[in-house]
């Protein structure tokens, strides 16, 4: 039973980054790979990219 358990979590595949923990070239990168696969900027992910995009650029100033 012990091992079972310890088997379930290398199972699990791994997840992408939350947006805001990402960097600028990790939003960059993430909005291509949006653009081309879900056919522009109008999803929601898309936008949040965006906005968080902005935010880091703010930040630069």
């Amino acid at each position: 039973m012990a091992e079972e358990k310890q088997e379930q979590p290398q199972d699990k595949p791994k997840r992408g980054k939350k947006i805001n923990k990402m960097s600028i070239a990790e939003v960059e990168k993430a909005l291509e790979g949006a653009k081309s696969a879900q056919g522009g900027q109008a999803s929601r992910y898309a936008r949040e990219l965006i906005r968080r995009r902005d935010i880091l650029q703010a930040g630069k100033k």
